[in-house]
């Protein structure tokens, strides 16, 4: 292992998505998400309740890959990162994944019973 001073991870994010046509059917997908790292002190102060998702995406998230926009057509990392900051539901599965990778425990993720999953 190489450790490196780095101020910036990526993070695939996985969305469900209600289908806009049919009840109760749900549509998967994932992107790449780009966060900028953060001190201890900042992250506290960002899982403060009364800060909303944009106020976390706007200081942590730096890029996106992977999202589409209509037709196929090919969006720039600055119009994807918009998309999401955009849409409730990316933005809530972008900042749980942010928080997610910041807050790991690493006991839990290297115990027995999670191995065995």
């Amino acid at each position: 292992m190489i450790l490196t001073k780095t101020n910036t991870f990526a993070k695939t994010v996985k969305v469900q998505m209600p289908a806009e046509d049919k009840p109760d059917v749900v549509r998967e997908g994932s992107f790449v998400a780009h966060f900028e790292s953060i001190d201890d002190s900042t992250l506290a102060d960002l899982q403060d309740d009364g800060i909303g998702n944009r106020v976390v995406l706007d200081r942590v998230l730096r890029r996106v890959e992977g999202i589409d926009g209509l037709n196929g057509q090919k969006l720039s990392s600055d119009e994807q990162v918009e998309l999401v900051k955009e849409n409730l539901i990316s933005s809530n599965a972008t900042v749980r994944a942010f928080f997610d990778a910041m807050s790991a425990d690493p006991k839990r993720k290297n115990s027995r019973r999670s191995l065995a999953r």
